[in-house]
């Protein structure tokens, strides 16, 4: 598997980044919009692709304990302007509100700064997944005596009481026909944040929408060295 996934990235990455440079090539806006539909289309399914492929390979990771984290002390709050921003052209493309909610907060935290914004792309991207066009996905950063707590809110169909404690287990999908991805994300969401000491959980109402919490304590008391279930 692993063997696999490491040769399809490199063809699927080069197929990306070739996206990117006509998306981003000043005689983009004079192309026929059919053909700048296809150029995003292609652009959002080879990204997909490599999601899914890293996905994989971060199982094969944890399964062997070889999760490393690489933590500095970073700005919780840049980071989720980072993840935010990343976000802004699939939200776009469905019509979905995406902000964070105003917040008073200078406090660092002790983390991996990738491995935190992977938590939030996986998050993010089942938000903008289940969420209807018109809808709004809202992010939300707090503190407590000892943690910071990040929510990410949305306004899909929510999630029956009885799936809630399942979503977070391997290879875990909503439905049996649901094939919109491998039911690795918030998995390996759950290994990456309990490996830094933190917690994931959620809350959801049917017809309501769902949030998503995860907390990081802010000494950073991680589990050194790889990320691993509690």
């Amino acid at each position: 598997m692993a063997i696999v996934s490491h040769d399809l990235r490199n063809p699927i990455g080069a197929v990306s980044t070739c996206a990117d440079m006509l998306l981003t090539d000043s005689t983009f806006q004079e192309m026929d919009p059919e053909i700048k539909t296809w150029i995003e289309f292609i652009k959002r399914n080879s990204d997909m692709s490599l999601r899914l492929i890293s996905d994989l390979l971060d199982v094969g990771r944890i399964n062997e304990g070889k999760i490393h984290l690489k933590v500095q002390s970073h700005s919780i709050v840049g980071i989720l302007n980072e993840a935010v921003e990343s976000f802004s052209r699939p939200c776009s493309e469905k019509a979905i509100s995406l902000k964070i909610l105003p917040c008073d907060l200078s406090v660092d935290i002790v983390c991996d700064r990738d491995r935190i914004l992977q938590v939030l792309s996986n998050l993010l991207g089942n938000a903008i997944k289940f969420t209807p066009s018109g809808g709004a996905i809202e992010l939300k950063v707090e503190t407590t005596a000892d943690d910071v707590i990040v929510s990410v809110n949305d306004t899909g169909d929510g999630i029956p009481d009885s799936k809630q404690d399942q979503i977070f287990e391997r290879s875990a999908q909503l439905a049996s026909n649901d094939r919109r991805g491998l039911g690795l994300g918030l998995y390996i969401s759950k290994m990456l944040v309990t490996g830094h000491g933190g917690n994931i959980w959620v809350e959801s109402r049917m017809g309501q929408g769902s949030t998503f919490y995860f907390s990081l304590p802010i000494g950073g008391q991680f589990q050194r060295g790889e990320a691993k279930n509690r």
